[in-house]
């Protein structure tokens, strides 16, 4: 099959080369990838030739489009000039009309962020092209509603909708062939997928974990020295994800360092490859768990939370991690201290099976694996009617509107 990835925004990617990498995994399961992107998105080493020049006509004004080309392999990159939003859309609509001059007819897109929504509808309403929606977080994104009227694009009028802009998560999802839940978050089953049962496919959040494990050729002690500034640490150094510092006992104070977690990639892959451990709460993401024990930071998880769930069905990732309740948080992080300050085996262990597993589990060849059954309708669509483990879901019903 012939399959464009939209990537006019990479921001649920880990890298700007996550896209590309992906494009050869699923190149590997027999489909031909065009990838559409920014042409702020080409590197240097890129040797872009011209595609197409025109114009386009939006909203009563003109803008000027030129189109570069990149062969990859068996992956075609087509660079546009111009990132926003509803230009861009209408520039790929026009690509496709051009390749089907050519008799080169895509089957299917692939959308990883519904800021590109408009691309999509494009190619389905002008190129009768379906696509995927794969939601990697759910952050209720808005756009103007006027992205779309000047691409004569017509919303269903059961869309979500708040004055001049759509909710266009929804609508991505209401649109899509399939939507793929890749957040690891079961809250947003009652309240958003359940209403895309029969279309929804639960995935997971997928990470470069190569990239989060590179440490450029630094063992993790010398990573925490250039972390901390230290040179011969001997703190345990916990990561906090959007936690405050912990009042602890005052013969540790001196013992544990917390630090935050950094906002920027950059920042956050030097804190992982230091860090001994990843203070988790409910507030994070799929990707930020799986980003960090790729590169070996035991996170600290609390029960019965939607990180629980993740893991679950993971015993050689499940066995590495700590767990804890609300009232038991101290005693675990004294565990782990114990463990740390004794330098055991089995830590060391711990550490070893988690990266393992984890880019086993979480790589984008298993991303690759699970897209190519979507891709060819083998695809193990969510059942509301199924039950598990013989426990009643949680009520479902569509979303409705605020």
């Amino acid at each position: 099959m012939r399959i464009g990835l939209i990537g006019r925004s990479l921001n649920s990617f880990d890298t700007e080369t996550s896209l590309r990498d992906l494009a050869q995994e699923l190149t590997t399961f027999g489909h031909e990838c065009l990838l559409f992107l920014s042409e702020k998105e080409l590197k240097p080493t890129d040797r872009a030739t011209r595609f197409a020049s025109f114009y386009i006509s939006l909203d009563g004004k003109i803008f000027p489009v030129q189109v570069q080309k990149v062969e990859q392999g068996p992956v075609l990159l087509f660079a546009v000039s111009s990132a926003e939003a509803a230009v861009f859309a209408a520039a790929v609509a026009v690509i496709l009309q051009k390749l089907a001059e050519k008799e080169i007819k895509i089957d299917l897109m692939h959308l990883f962020n519904a800021e590109d929504l408009c691309t999509a509808l494009a190619c389905r309403q002008y190129s009768h092209v379906p696509f995927v929606y794969s939601v990697r977080n759910f952050k209720e994104l808005k756009q103007r509603k006027t992205d779309f009227l000047c691409l004569k694009l017509k919303p269903p009028s059961r869309s979500v909708q708040t004055g001049d802009y759509l909710y266009v998560e929804q609508l991505a999802a209401e649109t899509a062939r399939y939507v793929v839940d890749e957040t690891a978050m079961p809250k947003l089953w009652p309240v958003f997928f359940s209403a895309f049962a029969g279309k929804c496919v639960v995935g997971k959040p997928y990470v470069q974990a190569m990239f989060w494990a590179k440490a450029k050729g630094k063992s993790r002690p010398e990573c925490k020295k250039e972390l901390l500034q230290h040179d011969s640490p001997t703190e345990m150094v916990v990561l906090a994800a959007e936690k405050e510092p912990l009042a602890l006992p005052e013969t540790l104070r001196d013992r544990i360092v917390f630090l935050p977690e950094a906002k920027t990639t950059t920042e956050r892959q030097k804190q992982y490859q230091a860090a001994d451990f990843y203070w988790c709460d409910e507030k994070t993401s799929g990707q930020q768990i799986v980003a960090a024990m790729a590169a070996g930071c035991i996170p600290l998880v609390p029960e019965k939370s939607h990180l629980t769930a993740l893991l679950e069905g993971e015993a050689s990732i499940k066995k590495a991690c700590y767990f804890y309740a609300p009232d038991t948080l101290e005693a675990t992080l004294l565990t782990a201290y114990r463990d740390f300050s004794g330098q055991t085996k089995s830590l060391w262990a711990k550490r070893q099976q988690l990266v393992q597993a984890v880019h086993e589990l979480y790589s984008l060849k298993e991303a690759a694996a699970l897209y190519d059954k979507i891709y060819r309708n083998f695809v193990p669509a969510h059942l509301p009617f199924l039950l598990a483990n013989q426990q009643i879901p949680a009520v479902t019903g569509r979303w409705e509107e605020r």
